[in-house]
């Protein structure tokens, strides 16, 4: 790759599975969403290990293939909890911490008991987030901490791929969102049932509720309508069709259709962008 590659109107969204695993997908796409449709230009499945040729490895391969890229996102956190990042050689516990971020936690927490609201779980920055528990704190509704059982693993790869995107080029970087999250914005903006959403991973209904997604984001514009093959392809496959939300949120990012950080977030906390399809533009 030449110097600073990614500055073009391509945009990678990537569906992170385990090392072992062969659910990892990635979806290219290109174009600018403030003009046109963006096009699916590419589509990667099953990004497993082969041989001694490790699933990473591919990944990196296919990113570095389908170069230079403007935006790389990722349905994964890439930050850890104020706890595990720390490097003080001594802990005096959350309560009697002087971690900015921990401070933060602990006063959303007792913003939430003055309003009333009733926590079913306590914080942890072991394995909470400030945005995690932000979520908790507005929806009330337990969210899986970022650092839980099942996502600590795919973190730490998602961390280690960022260091080997910087072997490539110094100024990489690879952003965050949800897919669960991103739709439950899309649906909301464009007008379609949050609950039949949900759906989109279900075993009897899936299909049906990717492709009724897929229809009305073309409907709305902001998808060109993909050929055959490649519909065919996100609508069978959850990965794929994961990695295509992401790699929208990307293209929706570059056109400044996304939630921004807030200004009181350290450049160590991490953030997970989401659409916001109703930013009018002067």
């Amino acid at each position: 790759m030449a110097a600073n590659p990614y500055c073009s109107d391509k945009f990678a969204g990537i569906h992170l599975a385990g090392s072992n695993s062969s659910r990892t997908a990635v979806a290219i796409l290109r174009g600018d969403p403030l003009k046109n449709p963006l096009d699916i230009i590419g589509l990667y499945e099953k990004i497993g290990s082969f041989g001694k040729l490790f699933s990473d490895d591919r990944l990196i391969e296919i990113l570095r293939h389908e170069g230079p890229l403007k935006q790389i996102f990722i349905d994964c956190p890439m930050s850890q909890p104020p706890c595990v990042s720390c490097s003080r050689p001594r802990c005096p516990g959350a309560t009697s911490c002087d971690d900015i971020s921990v401070a933060y936690m602990l006063a959303l927490s007792e913003k939430a008991k003055l309003q009333g609201r009733r926590k079913k779980r306590p914080i942890n920055p072991q394995s909470q987030r400030i945005w995690d528990v932000e979520r908790v704190v507005e929806d009330r509704v337990f969210h899986e901490p970022s650092y839980s059982a099942n996502m600590a693993p795919l973190v730490t790869r998602a961390l280690v791929l960022q260091r080997r995107l910087k072997m490539i080029d110094e100024n990489s970087k690879i952003y965050e969102t949800s897919v669960d999250k991103a739709l439950s914005k899309i649906s909301s903006d464009i007008g379609l049932k949050p609950s039949h959403v949900k759906a989109y991973k279900s075993f009897d209904q899936g299909v049906k509720v990717r492709q009724g997604l897929i229809k009305s984001l073309v409907c709305h514009g902001w998808l060109s309508e993909p050929n055959h093959e490649i519909e065919t392809q996100i609508t069978k496959s959850i990965d794929a069709f994961q990695a295509l939300i992401t790699g929208l949120v990307a293209g929706l990012y570059s056109g400044g259709l996304t939630q921004e950080k807030p200004s009181e977030y350290l450049a160590e906390d991490g953030w997970v962008y989401l659409p916001e399809l109703s930013i009018e533009f002067s």
